[in-house]
């Protein structure tokens, strides 16, 4: 699981990243990830990309081997995805969805469900 900064308990490997509005750092746990393992990320929203792109470089850092990175969420007046061609996060997945009604409780309820869902679809298939 990668996480802002001071959030996991243990050792960490972190990155810093370039924010819209400033500069963050994302970790992970040194045990999270094994040399040579096979990943799948998943992010709920792809905003400027940065994020995703912290991810992507930690598990390089970690010598996993990214399979492809997806995304539930496209921000796509922010062109996100154009941070992330490169050779670290070569295939990105977006569901198509780029607008959720977050306007009451059921309805976050329900997205976080079904992202939940999704997450555990896509270690399935890609094995990881």
């Amino acid at each position: 699981m990668v996480r802002k900064k001071g959030k996991l308990p243990g050792a960490t490997v972190s990155v810093a990243y370039n924010l819209e509005y400033g500069k963050a750092e994302a970790e992970i746990q040194v045990d999270a990830v094994t040399p040579g393992q096979k990943v799948v990320l998943l992010d709920d929203l792809l905003a400027t990309g940065g994020t995703l792109f912290a991810a992507c470089e930690l598990m390089k850092k970690q010598h996993a081997e990214i399979q492809g990175c997806m995304v539930v969420i496209e921000l796509t007046e922010l062109k996100g995805l154009e941070a992330l061609v490169s050779d670290v996060c070569h295939r990105v997945v977006n569901t198509g969805i780029t607008h959720f009604n977050c306007s009451s409780p059921e309805n976050i309820f329900t997205f976080k469900n079904e992202l939940r869902t999704a997450c555990l679809g896509v270690r399935t298939a890609y094995g990881c």
